[in-house]
């Protein structure tokens, strides 16, 4: 414009483009929990927004969370795995999920995975029985004992024979007595299931078997 003339001359244009920021939401409000060792975390949903179109996930610490994974499909960001490694004290597992695809500011929330050790039971080395043994009804096995490891408390033994029973002392767990009350020789396969009772932990149960041959009879 001039403005002593009144003149308007032609106009230019030109265009900015304004990029959203990424955007990241919680939705399933369980980014932290609580596990056993060998289950599987509940998925974890986020949901994308802004210009977001996929996400980084990586360990702030540098805790292995190689187990986890981040699936995106159509705007939905779902965590998911099992923390299978091996542990033997209470481990943490922290993660940081970051956007990605947008030419500005990104966006990361956090969250972190608690992994309580398994127990678990195994044949005491000092064990007087084996853990398969052959015996005649009414004769007393050889006393098998186990050692009950990592936080074990207490124990779930099923199919012993008739006249068997097990006690726990300390980290020591002994199935001992006479099997009786068989009517033909009977193999029985029993199980022990590792329990940590504070932590409600279960463990994989060991098995072992003991035959009892059946007394002869005349009649």
């Amino acid at each position: 414009i001039n403005t002593v003339t009144n003149c308007v001359g032609s106009p230019i244009t030109g265009q900015i483009t304004v990029n959203a920021d990424s955007e990241l939401r919680l939705d399933s409000s369980n980014n932290n929990q609580n596990l056993c060792e060998g289950e599987s975390i509940t998925p974890i949903l986020y949901t994308l927004g802004g210009d977001a179109t996929n996400v980084n996930l990586i360990s702030p610490t540098g805790a292995d969370i190689t187990w986890l994974t981040a699936t995106v499909n159509s705007g939905v960001v779902t965590l998911s795995g099992t923390p299978n490694i091996d542990i033997t004290t209470p481990t943490t597992y922290d993660y940081t999920v970051t956007t990605t695809g947008s030419g500005c500011a990104e966006v990361s929330l956090s969250g972190a995975i608690s992994v309580t050790p398994a127990p678990s039971v195994a044949l005491s080395g000092t064990s007087a029985g084996a853990i398969t043994q052959v015996v005649c009804e009414g004769t007393p096995i050889n006393a098998i004992s186990f050692d009950l490891l990592d936080d074990t408390d207490n124990v779930a033994v099923q199919n012993l024979p008739p006249g068997l029973s097990y006690a726990i002392s300390g980290a020591t767990l002994t199935i001992s007595g006479s099997p009786s009350d068989v009517a033909t020789d009977t193999l029985f396969a029993y199980t022990i299931e590792p329990i940590n009772t504070v932590t409600n932990c279960v463990g994989s149960p060991i098995t072992g078997q003991i035959t009892v041959n059946a007394d002869s009879e005349l009649r």
